[in-house]
């Protein structure tokens, strides 16, 4: 649960290898992002996180748009309830804990960053606000 960086686990399994500087390692078994993207257009759960001729964040997510097209902000819908906050429901759990400020709180009930985790490898939902991708830090 105690990182240092982005190489902790996800889901059992290594979220970003150690061995990894970029955003082009395993995810669930798949590549987060290809290793010759260079942007958000890539596949995710294989599918398309963002799409390819997305500018914004509104596009689909597992299936469901991961912010609402109407929205302008991250307050949107994210596999779960409306939400006002980042520290709303992914997947029926609080992505980020109500009273956590960073990135150690919990995801999918594991530490996503554990909790002396302090350099801007940030959770890929922490977007910037409107129509800004959400993968501008590294991970």
């Amino acid at each position: 649960p105690k990182c240092t960086n982005v190489s902790d686990m996800f889901m059992g399994q290594s979220f970003l290898d150690p061995k990894c500087t970029n955003v082009s390692d395993m995810f669930m078994g798949q590549s987060f992002l290809g290793p010759k993207c260079t942007n958000v257009s890539d596949m995710f759960m294989g599918q398309s996180f963002l799409g390819p001729k997305c500018t914004n964040v509104s596009d689909m997510f597992m299936g469901q748009s991961f912010l609402d097209p109407k929205c302008t902000n991250v307050s949107d819908m994210f596999m779960g309830p409306k939400c006002t906050n980042v520290s709303d429901m992914f997947m029926g759990q609080s992505f980020l804990d109500p009273k956590c400020i960073n990135v150690s709180d919990m995801f999918m009930g594991q530490s996503f960053l554990g909790p002396k985790c302090m350099n801007g490898s940030r959770v890929y939902v922490t977007v910037s606000t409107k129509n800004r991708v959400f993968l501008q830090n590294s991970f």
